[in-house]
């Protein structure tokens, strides 16, 4: 994946844009678990924890 900075952001939140599917690995549900809600069951979304790491291979 590839990580841009803005600084004009938090320093605790990740975006990642809207759209793309799973098979091209442009998809944001590659990163979630699969859980339901608290309220309703529903699928849980758009809030998961991330760590971001730098890439051993250094590209």
């Amino acid at each position: 994946m590839q990580l841009r900075h803005d600084p004009a952001q938090r320093r605790d939140v990740a975006l990642i844009p809207k759209g793309g599917h799973l098979r091209d690995g442009r998809c944001a549900n590659a990163l979630i678990r699969a859980r339901t809600t608290d309220i309703g069951e529903g699928g849980a979304l758009y809030e998961e924890r991330v760590r971001i790491e730098p890439d051993e291979g250094g590209s």
